[in-house]
């Protein structure tokens, strides 16, 4: 008897605790195997977007490198923020980021160049700017001639374009410079990352902030969505993603009997985004936590995130009734014990306030999925965090995120090949060749 083929994944909310589900792609990924359905909430999302449309175009280093957006342990002890995701709002932030980004070291094996570094494409555009000779050899004049000859020729803007693009896709002499000297003390990767936070933080500290107690978020909304995710990707993708925002606006007109019914009142103020419309203010409505990320505003309604009042988003746009087998990838309740337990201190108390209301969602969404699908399988990944590190799962630190990505790509591994207590089913997934119509990338 055949297998049933498996292409449909539900990826619940839970943004600290998301590089579990990254690394259950990352697993899936590197054995050439994925889903073609994704249906999301909140930090799922994101992470089935660093699969289907990756900035970088390489789905195994995005789904890998966003342990990076961790930070390093020698300073989230002391200051328990992520103030590398969680940014300043204010005009003001994007510049400060970007001459924090001048600044970092390179880690082993990255050989990228940023070519919106401000400063890099003004001095590759100062050095193709071609000298106009006005009078005599350039050797006849003096040193204060021959800059006003080039300042006055960068005015007009006539730099040679090739020689600009050639000198934009290298590292310019002044980083390369500063590069060398610092990789003469900072020797490790765990070196440069400490060095690279540290610039982060105090460019992170000095930029100026709009936000005052008028403010309806405390922080910038996803201002690193761009740097990783490429939108006019996700057009060409032949399956089907889609991300839950609630509709603050419709919410408002409701009346009281109306929002008494949960499932009702769902049904009429979640508003589902796929694949053919989600882009960044989609995203971002759909992230638009309360306190944290101030209202997104789409088509005139405001939006908060979806995963708030629906953390596991079983829609109906594919029936689930058609479909014999379904993957959840649930970072909510199925880590209740490690996300609903006595706190440390005062932060790990307010985080846990947040997800206590979303965890018992979490439960309810699949408790009447079941009551209401009881012909539908539900695979749902199992995650094995060391006992160890269960007090910390809900921590911005890099170490955490490292060690459940580990924990995601183990269950990924097992859901492919099985084990003692486990089924394999390596064999009912799609071949990413045939969902994404190209090879898949080679995962180290």
């Amino acid at each position: 008897m055949a297998k049933t083929q498996i292409d449909t994944v539900v990826m619940s909310g839970g943004a600290p605790q998301s590089p579990l589900m990254a690394g259950f792609l990352y697993a899936l990924l590197k054995e050439g195997k994925t889903f073609k359905n994704f249906h999301t909430s909140g930090a799922g999302a994101l992470m089935a977007l660093l699969l289907i449309a990756p900035r970088n175009g390489d789905p195994c280093q995005a789904l890998k490198n966003w342990v990076e957006a961790g930070v390093v342990d020698d300073i989230f002890r002391l200051l328990p923020v992520n103030f590398k995701l969680f940014r300043k709002p204010g005009p003001f932030a994007a510049l400060f980021h970007q001459l924090a980004q001048r600044f970092k070291v390179p880690l082993a094996g990255d050989v990228s160049t940023d070519s919106s570094d401000a400063i890099r494409a003004l001095l590759a555009e100062w050095l193709a700017t071609p000298r106009l000779d006005r009078s005599g050899s350039l050797s006849d004049r003096d040193p204060i001639d021959r800059l006003e000859e080039r300042v006055l020729n960068f005015w007009r803007g006539m730099s040679d374009p090739q020689l600009r693009s050639e000198l934009l896709s290298k590292k310019d002499p002044i980083k390369r410079l500063r590069d060398t000297w610092l990789a003469t003390w900072l020797k490790t990767d765990a070196d440069k990352r400490l060095y690279n936070d540290l610039v982060e933080l105090w460019f992170s500290a000095l930029a100026p902030s709009t936000l005052t107690p008028a403010s309806k978020g405390m922080a910038a909304p996803l201002p690193f969505l761009e740097e990783l995710v490429d939108f006019s990707e996700l057009r060409k993708f032949g399956g089907h993603l889609c991300v839950n925002a609630y509709n603050i606006t419709e919410d408002a007109k409701l009346t009281k009997e109306e929002r008494q019914d949960r499932t009702a009142r769902n049904a009429k103020v979640m508003k589902i985004f796929d694949q053919s419309q989600i882009d960044g203010p989609h995203v971002r409505a759909a992230f638009s936590m309360p306190f944290i990320y101030p209202p997104a505003q789409i088509d005139g309604d405001d939006y908060s995130e979806g995963a708030d009042h629906q953390p596991i988003n079983f829609h109906t746009l594919l029936d689930p009734a058609t479909k014999d087998t379904v993957v959840v990838l649930d970072v909510l309740a199925e880590l209740e014990d490690e996300l609903v337990r006595t706190p440390r201190d005062l932060w790990d108390a307010y985080v846990i306030s947040i997800m206590t209301p979303v965890v018992a969602l979490a439960h309810q969404e699949i408790d009447d999925f079941v009551q209401e699908h009881p012909n539908v399988n539900l695979i749902k990944a199992e995650w094995d965090i060391p006992p160890a590190a269960r007090p910390f799962v809900m921590d911005w630190s890099r170490s955490n995120l490292s060690m459940l990505f580990d924990a995601g790509r183990r269950a990924g591994e097992v859901f492919l090949s099985g084990d003692d207590k486990h089924e394999a089913h390596g064999d009912e997934l799609l071949n990413y060749k045939d969902v994404f119509k190209k090879n898949p990338p080679r995962c180290p």
